[in-house]
């Protein structure tokens, strides 16, 4: 990066009589004296102007090359710097595969151990269940042969509960047919009670009816002859009376009949 930065920069170049001139005359001292003066002209104002200007474009160039100097010492000690960091992060890289490698091979070892442990106590579970099994073959088969009998009789158990189940649901079916049959039979009963006082109502009308007629029929009689066609037909509605009477009652007393098997039966 700073050779990069030497070539953009532009260089100072002093011609060879100038430096020359610099080398062999410092700035401010007199010129030379003797044969010199004899053979060479006195210098005019214009060369001082030129070593002047010389010694400051001198100076500017020692001062660029000194600046570019500490840019590169910079530039040098962080391109150090970094190498530094670079070389502890991969020393701490190495040492973190060396430690995941020692934890690899730990665990692999771990693992190794718990399945030689396995193995072991598998094949010690098979010694003691072989040999278990050979102690305890006679009680398992006695347990095995209690245990089909047991499984026999749960059966049996279970076949004569779904027999119960089955008439039971039989019993309730029926119960249900009882309980559809008495509800109808007590709607019957309701019906016929009321249809019983209705007829009970009509008979005491009818009696009624009755008791009129036959006291107009005596008050007819008492009348006199003139009045036979009157009283005839009085009669006959008396007969009339007394047979849809008669009938009537015929009536209450089937309906009575009836309704006292259910009553006893509603009663049990």
């Amino acid at each position: 990066m700073s050779q990069q930065d030497d070539k953009k920069e532009p260089q100072i170049r002093l011609d060879q009589d100038d430096l020359d001139v610099f080398r062999r005359r410092p700035s401010g001292s007199p010129p030379p004296s003797g044969n010199l003066d004899s053979d060479q002209p006195s210098p005019s104002g214009g060369s001082s102007k030129v070593a002047i200007i010389s010694l400051i474009l001198v100076l500017i160039s020692l001062g660029f090359s000194g600046w570019l100097y500490s840019i590169n010492q910079q530039q040098q000690q962080a391109l150090t710097q970094t190498q530094q960091r670079l070389d502890e992060l991969q020393q701490q890289i190495s040492a973190t595969d060396e430690e995941f490698g020692q934890s690899a091979y730990a665990i692999r070892d771990e693992l190794k151990q718990v399945k030689d442990k396995t193995d072991t106590l598998w094949t010690e579970m098979d010694k003691l269940w072989a040999s278990a099994w050979r102690r305890n073959q006679s009680e398992i088969k006695e347990l095995n042969s209690k245990l089909m009998q047991s499984l026999a009789k749960l059966e049996k158990a279970d076949d004569g509960m779904q027999a119960s189940l089955s008439q039971l649901d039989k019993g309730q079916k029926q119960v249900q047919q009882q309980l559809n049959q008495l509800a109808s039979l007590k709607t019957s009963v309701n019906d016929n009670g009321i249809l019983l006082a209705a007829l009970q109502d009509r008979v005491g009308a009818q009696q009624n009816t009755l008791k009129q007629l036959q006291s107009r029929f005596e008050q007819m009689q008492q009348a006199g002859s003139n009045q036979a066609q009157e009283i005839t037909e009085l009669r006959q509605q008396l007969a009339e009376a007394s047979a849809q009477n008669a009938r009537l009652r015929q009536r209450i007393t089937d309906m009575q009949k009836a309704q006292q098997p259910v009553t006893v039966g509603e009663n049990s």
